[in-house]
């Protein structure tokens, strides 16, 4: 029991140091950027072959909360700004 609640709160304690470490030095993105680089280094040096289990609905709470931040992020001067570069774009990537 104790091992399997580890296993689910670990990474998002460690998660949310890389975000207030990349939080604090002022890096883009922190709250993205932060967990998902720390947690890589984390896996990759401590945690090789161990499963760790994530509750599906906080999987799916997390995208969801990801999709709502990144969509606020768009705005009509995005799409205005963007827009030129839509045809080279779409012919380099076809092409």
């Amino acid at each position: 029991m104790i091992q399997s609640i580890t296993n689910v709160l670990l990474p998002y304690i460690i998660g949310s140091i890389g975000g207030l470490l990349f939080s604090f030095l002022h890096i883009p993105l922190a709250w993205i950027l932060g967990p998902m680089t720390i947690l890589i280094i984390w896996r990759s040096i401590f945690v090789t072959g161990k499963h760790l289990y994530q509750p599906l609905i906080i999987k799916y709470g997390s995208f969801i909360i990801l999709g709502i931040s990144f969509g606020l992020a768009f705005t009509k001067d995005t799409f205005l700004t963007v827009g030129p570069y839509l045809v080279p774009f779409l012919i380099t990537v076809i092409f």
